[in-house]
Order: C-alpha cells, then sequence, then structure tokens
C-alpha cells in the first residue's frame, strides 16, 4: 500500500468491533494490529476529573472506574452515577442507604426528589412486582392520575386508599358520598364488614389510652369560641333509599357558658330521630355543672326528668323486686326503696319508715295491718309501740286571731265536700300561749259547700249557732229530725228528739 496520509483516508462511519487499526509497538518499533473491540476494553480507569473514555473537547465528562468491579459517569469533573461491584446503583452519592433498600439511593447535601411527568390525561405511578405475570406485576401501587386529580394507593392488587382532586381521604371506597350531612367529608372510610377505624393505646402507663379529639377553634386553632358555639359533632346516618344523609341520632358538645383563657365550660347534647321524623331531637343535656336533663335542656337538680306525656322514668332490673337507694356524700345515712310485686317499702337510715302494702294501704310505723283502711299510722317518731300520732301544722309561726291551721275534708272522687272538720286560732299566738277552737260542717240537702254546725272553743265552750229552730219536739218530728237529734227553740234553748 503506497505511503498515504492518515487525513486522506475514506472515513470509516460503522466500523465491526472485529474491525483492526494500526498500531505502532514502541518497544519493538513495528508495526502492528489491535482490534477496536480490544482498544476499548483496555480502556484506562481514569478519575472523576478525567475518566478513561471522555469526549472531544470535554475530557472531564465521560465514564470512569472509580474501584474495582465499579462503573461511574461524570460530568464536570465530578461522579454524578455509579455502579457498584453488587449492581447497586448510586446517584449523587456513593453511600447505600437501608439495607432493604439498596438497589437504587439518590443522595446530596440539598434538597433531593423524582418526577414522574405524564400526558395531561394519562396516569404515572410506581408499581411494586414480586412476579412477571398477572397481579403479581402490580402487587402494590402509588400512583396518580392527571386526568382525574386523584391519588391512589394499591395494597395486594387491589385499592385501598384515594385522595380525591379536592383533597378528600377516602378509604376502602374510591368516590366521595355525602354522609350525615349535604357536605362531603374530608375523611371518609367505608368498611364492608369488620371494624372501620380503632384506637388504642400501648403505653405500659395508667394512659394514655386510645385517643379521639374532637376540636373547634374560631379562625384559627386558638381561636376564642362563643357561648353555644359547637365543639364537636358525631352523628348517625342511614341509608334511607335516596342517600345517606339522614340522621339517626347525633352526639355532640357546645360551649356552656363564657369562655375564657384556660376556662371552656361545655355541654353534652344526646339527640336521637323520632319515627317519621327526619332530623333529630335533643333526649338528654349533661350541663357543664354536672346537671343531666332527661326532656329539658335546663335540668334543676343533678337529674331533672320531664315528660308531660307519660311515665317521667321506669325502673325494670327483669327481675320480681327492684331496689334503689339515696344516701349522703359521707355515707352516714341513706333513703332506699324497695319495690315487688306486692308492696312498696321505704327505708331512712336502714330503717323502715313506711311501706305500701298490696291492698295499697300506707302503713306507717307497722309492716302489716287487717284494718279495712287506706291509711294506718302506729306509734310515734319518739316511741314505736306507743300511741299513733298526726300533725296538721301551717307553715308559720306567731298566729293571728282566726287563723286557719289545718282541715280535714270529707268529699267524692270529685273533691265534692260533704264534712270538714277545721281547726282555727281562737286568739293571737304568743310563746307559751296558743288558743284554738275546732269547726264542725256539713253540706246541708240540696246545697254544694259545707256550712258550720258546730264549733268547740278555746275554752271548751261549744257553739251550735247552725242548728235547726223549732218550736217543740212534735215540730222538730214533723221537720223530719229523728230520736237524739238537737235543735234549738226560739228562746236559744238546746232540745234533745225524744219519743
Amino acid at each position: 500500500m503506497a505511503n498515504i496520509k492518515i487525513t486522506d483516508l475514506t472515513a470509516y462511519t460503522d466500523p465491526l468491533s472485529t474491525d483492526v487499526l494500526p498500531i505502532v509497538d514502541v518497544t519493538s518499533d513495528t508495526t502492528k494490529k489491535v482490534s477496536i473491540a480490544d482498544l476499548l476494553k483496555n480502556a484506562s480507569a481514569g478519575t472523576a476529573a478525567a475518566p478513561g473514555i471522555a469526549f472531544d473537547g470535554d475530557s472531564n465528562t465521560g465514564i470512569y472506574s472509580p474501584g474495582a468491579d465499579q462503573v461511574a459517569i461524570s460530568t464536570g469533573g465530578a461522579g454524578r452515577l455509579f455502579v457498584d461491584a453488587s449492581g447497586r446503583l448510586y446517584l449523587g452519592t456513593t453511600a447505600a442507604g437501608s439495607t432493604s433498600a439498596d438497589d437504587f439511593t439518590i443522595g446530596g447535601s440539598g434538597a433531593r426528589g423524582i418526577t414522574i411527568r405524564s400526558g395531561i390525561s394519562s396516569a404515572g405511578g410506581i408499581h411494586f412486582s414480586d412476579g412477571t405475570s398477572g397481579n403479581s406485576q402490580f402487587k402494590g401501587i402509588i400512583a396518580y392520575d392527571h386526568g382525574g386529580d386523584y391519588m391512589r394507593f394499591y395494597t395486594n392488587a387491589q385499592e385501598r386508599l384515594r385522595i380525591d382532586s379536592s383533597g378528600r381521604l377516602l378509604v376502602g371506597t374510591s368516590s366521595s358520598v355525602a354522609a350525615g350531612s349535604t357536605v362531603e367529608a374530608t375523611l371518609q372510610v367505608n368498611q364492608g364488614s369488620g371494624v372501620a377505624a380503632a384506637f388504642y393505646s400501648t403505653a405500659n402507663t395508667a394512659g394514655p389510652g386510645g385517643l379521639l379529639v374532637l376540636g373547634h377553634g374560631r379562625g384559627s386553632t386558638s381561636g376564642l369560641l362563643s357561648a353555644n358555639d359547637t365543639i364537636g359533632d358525631i352523628r348517625f346516618a342511614a341509608g334511607d333509599g335516596t342517600d345517606l344523609i339522614t340522621q339517626a341520632a347525633r352526639i355532640y358538645a357546645e360551649v356552656d357558658g363564657t369562655p375564657g383563657a384556660n376556662d371552656m365550660p361545655g355541654r353534652l347534647v344526646f339527640s336521637t330521630t323520632a319515627d317519621g321524623a327526619s332530623s333529630p331531637t335533643a333526649r338528654m343535656t349533661i350541663k357543664n355543672d354536672g346537671r343531666v336533663g332527661i326532656g329539658t335542656a335546663s335540668p334543676g337538680a343533678k337529674l331533672h326528668i320531664s315528660d308531660g306525656s307519660s311515665a317521667s322514668a321506669l325502673i325494670d332490673p327483669g327481675s320480681s323486686t327492684v331496689t334503689y337507694k339515696t344516701r349522703n356524700a359521707n355515707n352516714t345515712g341513706y333513703t332506699s326503696a324497695i319495690h315487688d310485686a306486692t308492696q312498696h317499702i321505704t327505708r331512712v337510715a336502714g330503717i323502715e319508715a313506711c311501706r305500701v302494702d298490696t291492698s295499697r294501704r300506707l302503713l306507717v310505723g307497722t309492716s302489716s295491718t287487717s284494718a279495712s283502711a287506706n291509711t294506718v299510722l302506729q306509734g310515734h317518731s319518739a316511741n314505736s309501740v306507743q300511741d299513733g300520732k298526726l300533725y296538721i301544722q301551717r307553715g308559720a309561726t306567731s298566729l293571728g286571731d282566726n287563723t286557719r291551721t289545718g282541715q280535714i275534708n270529707f268529699a267524692d272522687s270529685a273533691s265534692n265536700i260533704g264534712a270538714a272538720i277545721e281547726s282555727w286560732s281562737d286568739d293571737t299566738w304568743a310563746s307559751g300561749d296558743y288558743p284554738g277552737r275546732l269547726v264542725f260542717s256539713t253540706t246541708a240537702d240540696g246545697a254544694s259547700s259545707p256550712t258550720e254546725r258546730m264549733r268547740i272553743k278555746n275554752d271548751g265552750t261549744i257553739n251550735f249557732s247552725n242548728v235547726a229552730v223549732y218550736a217543740d219536739n212534735a215540730a222538730a218530728k214533723t221537720g223530719g229530725l229523728v230520736d237524739g237529734d238537737v235543735y234549738r227553740t226560739s228562746t236559744g234553748d238546746l232540745k234533745i228528739v225524744y219519743t
């Protein structure tokens, strides 16, 4: 071959790895040949600043080997991408990640990340696979759908969680629904079976236990609320054939007073929806001072039960006997009541005070009687085996003259009075001086109210001012009086009718 300059040779743009190049062996000063494959195989290891394989005019960018069985790519004289002897890939670092996730590690001193760019109506995702066919190719998925602007999370090849375009977190469902409100909730959990949510603690101390917090701040987390503001709300909604909005029951907390720094009075309200109604009605309220109102939102005692249409309270233990007790804070005294099929017994400090027996008789001081009566009093508070005592007294002291202190009426079931016995003060009362009188009255035939017939005055005098007047015994009998009746003559004399 004639001497030709290399620059005059025809360019060969598609060489094979077996093609050879002439090369001068400077040791023996002879011309030899080398294949293109052998030439590249024996490239120098190089460094990040001077890679073994570099680019024309850019000597600090190329491929080099930082160590045995390793390859790296550098740009601008700095290593960027590394593959170590175990095949692990590093980007921006040579330090491996966690041993369970070190196949690909991205590192650096500043913020780092990966961007997956998809079409405007397509999805981008990361798939976790344990096989090469079927759903084993995507057992786990983290994907973002640009068409619907939602993110999905899969486990065991099924979608478990979704964040939709409105920022709602959907667990166990891929579509948002309105439940218990026309506004769709930010967190929705749909569970076909089992338990939808559980909150528990494994703290090896007295607490805390499982904790669920519902809160409200006006405008900010610490924004001051006002009286009657809602703090938290639990709603129980059910499908009614049209939607899941209608509530069957509700429990909510409200501010029960004027709040301030570290001062938040609250109340709990329990509501249920009546048959035929579409919204709950408050049934029970627990106020900030612990008072409980059933049927009222303003309880006047620790337990206040109000119901204008039926019995306010019913205690039914499912057995023949009911016992309930009330006691003081020191447990030194208490009242108890026992009910069974035959009687109602009330005890004070463990001692029977009264009972209503099977014949509906009120028995005080005794537990049984054969008397045909509605009320039986035996003994008194000082001595249970002595005389029975009944006090009828006025709710005042230092009475003036002619003040009634008590009255016994004898009437029918409509409270129509046929007779009465009254007690009156018979002069002004003072300490150690309590004059009194008794007045006996009856209702005449054809009349509707009693008329006084006799009085016993404070000095024992008996007055018959309203006794019928007759001329004599015969006239009295003609007037309807019978033997033993008393009448008064025109001169004021009292007479007894005789035969």
